[in-house]
């Protein structure tokens, strides 16, 4: 990344950072097919407050190591979560998008990829037909 206004110490500087939390990244993958399984865990034990708090850390986590479509995926399902967790119509939404966040994980579609879009529109087109 090249920013005109940063001077070039600050440009090695972000490089360096830039770097240090792609390599963070790598580890990240276990630590968030983990969370997924808590936010399941959760659900099925009636905790949809533990699930929200859960679905909002991997919101941010996912962002901060370069997986923006996960990201949007916990965006949605936060929302299904907070809206009606306990429907049976909700239990099928958040079992797909939790069962997508894993393929998108397992299937390294990490950044903006197409099939990671595709998924993404996916997820959005059930959420809207899910009666709320």
């Amino acid at each position: 990344m090249h920013d005109a206004s940063l001077t070039f110490e600050q440009q090695q500087m972000l490089a360096k950072a830039e770097a240090a939390v792609e390599k963070l990244s790598e580890g990240y993958v276990p630590i968030l097919l983990e969370e997924i399984d808590n936010i399941r865990t959760e659900l099925q034990a009636g905790n949809d407050e533990e699930a929200l708090i859960l679905a909002h850390t991997v919101q941010g986590q996912a962002g901060t190591f370069g997986w923006p479509m996960v990201t949007e995926a916990a965006v949605h399902l936060y929302k299904v979560i907070e809206v009606q967790a306990n429907s049976p119509i909700s239990a099928y939404t958040i079992k797909s998008i939790l069962d997508t966040m894993q393929l998108m994980l397992k299937n390294g579609l990490k950044g903006h990829t197409p099939q990671g879009k595709k998924l993404v529109a996916d997820i959005v087109s059930m959420v809207n037909a899910t009666p709320s």
